[in-house]
């Protein structure tokens, strides 16, 4: 993990342990997608989950991260997986929670 839109969730240095679901991505869930402009990897949760599986995302932190109007909705396809862990530095780790963003 890098930069601080995650905080306070996700932290520099943090590992995301994530899994593939089976079904479709909820709302308030975070999701590790590949960006279609640069192909990185980012870190976002889910605000909004279309009926076309569209998702909107925004960081958990809104002062430093881009809104869901930045970045445009992400399509299905671009989701690598679904935060379950989070690994801290020295090797302590805890579940993902999801919770629904207001």
């Amino acid at each position: 993990m890098r930069g601080e839109s995650m905080t306070p969730t996700l932290r520099p240095g943090e590992v995301v342990v994530v899994w593939k679901p089976l079904r479709g991505v909820r709302a308030g869930q975070v999701v590790v997608y590949r960006d279609r402009f640069d192909d990185r990897l980012r870190v976002k949760r889910v605000v909004s989950v279309a009926k076309s599986g569209a998702l909107s995302v925004r960081g958990d932190n809104v002062v430093l991260s881009s809104t869901a109007r930045d970045l445009g909705a992400i399509a299905g396809r671009q989701v690598v997986g679904v935060g379950v862990v989070r690994i801290a530095p020295g090797r302590s780790w805890s579940p993902l929670r999801y919770h629904l963003v207001r």
